[in-house]
């Protein structure tokens, strides 16, 4: 069983463009996960993470670890606060 530490700071992307400025974790692949996908993201203030997409095969959390990021849908926007839990349905 391998253990990845969120805290250890081990980042496996940094994206640099404008708008765009993160850091990237891979935390599924960092455990040898088979049939869950984990990603840990630091995304710079006024940043954002990746456009609105999809996924049909499976639903997708985000959690908020620290800070208040804002959460962007086809609905509208909303600020999260560290702690928030937001799933996302399959297909939508």
């Amino acid at each position: 069983m391998k253990i990845f530490n969120l805290n250890a700071d081990e980042w496996d992307r940094t994206e640099e463009r404008e708008g765009w400025r993160f850091k990237d974790a891979w935390v599924g692949a960092h455990t040898d996960a088979e049939l869950i996908g984990a990603s840990m993201y630091e995304v710079e203030p006024g940043n954002k993470q990746g456009p609105f997409h999809t996924h049909h095969a499976n639903e997708e959390w985000a959690i908020v670890l620290r800070g208040e990021p804002t959460l962007r849908t086809h609905e509208g926007e909303q600020q999260l606060r560290q702690g928030d839990v937001v799933a996302f349905p399959r297909g939508k």
